[in-house]
């Protein structure tokens, strides 16, 4: 699948926002985005968790330089990147 940035980055917003949702032990409804009910069921869930977790220990510190904000960027897109690894 080839994404543009803008989609890449609105993709892995989606899974970040589902993976809070999981941490809040919420779980789909009817009414729930394809990508929550997709990352709650994915066969690699374990793996996105963890890299989201990853993800927020490093968003609470400031990125006050290029390498920082990279290493941001860089797990948004693991976590995409697993996310599409498998279709569910």
């Amino acid at each position: 699948m080839n994404l543009t940035e803008k989609e890449l980055n609105e993709l892995a917003e989606k899974i970040i926002e589902a993976c809070f949702d999981i941490c809040m032990e919420k779980e789909p409804t009817l009414i729930s985005g394809e990508v929550f009910r997709r990352v709650f069921k994915h066969e690699k869930r374990a793996e996105i968790m963890s890299i989201f977790k990853e993800f927020i220990m490093k968003s609470e510190f400031e990125l006050t330089n290029s390498d920082k904000w990279k290493e941001k960027v860089d797990l948004k897109f693991k976590i995409v990147e697993l996310y599409l690894s498998t279709q569910k």
